[in-house]
C-alpha cells in the first residue's frame, strides 16, 4: 500500500513539474541592435514583456509585434492587423544582453536559413 502511495505521489510530482513555466528563462528586455550579419541595420525594442518594435537605423518606419518566447522559438504577431497571422522563428538567448533569431528579412525559400545576432544597447545618460 505504501508503495502505491509513493508511486502515485511520484507521478503527480513529475506531471506537475512538466507543466511549470521555466523560471530561469531569460527574456529580452530593452533595445537591441543587430551586430550580424549586417552591423547596425536593425533594432528591436522589447517592452512590457510582450511587445516588440522593429525598426531600421535611420528610418522612421516601425513595426510593432506582440511576442511570446516558447522553448527555442519566438512567436511574432503583428499588432496592426485584424487578422492575427503570426510567425514562429528560431530564437536563442545567448545571454541577458545578446540573442540570435532567424533572419527577419525575406529571402529565397531555397536558400539556407540565416540568423541575425542582436546585442543590447545601454540607454544614453
Amino acid at each position: 500500500m505504501a508503495r502505491l502511495i509513493f508511486i502515485g505521489l511520484a507521478i503527480i510530482i513529475i506531471l506537475s513539474s512538466c507543466n511549470k513555466k521555466d523560471d530561469n528563462l531569460i527574456l529580452p528586455d530593452g533595445l537591441f541592435t543587430e551586430t550580424s550579419p549586417v552591423k547596425n541595420r536593425s533594432q528591436l525594442e522589447f517592452l512590457n514583456g510582450n511587445l516588440m518594435i522593429q525598426s531600421e537605423v535611420g528610418s522612421s518606419i516601425k513595426d510593432t509585434f506582440y511576442y511570446e518566447v516558447i522553448n527555442d522559438k519566438i512567436k511574432l504577431t503583428p499588432a496592426w492587423r485584424n487578422q492575427y497571422l503570426s510567425s514562429e522563428l528560431p530564437f536563442k538567448m545567448i545571454s541577458v544582453s545578446k540573442f540570435e533569431i532567424q533572419d527577419l528579412y525575406p529571402s529565397i525559400p531555397e536558400s539556407p536559413r540565416t540568423f541575425m545576432i542582436f546585442e543590447k544597447q545601454e540607454p544614453l545618460r
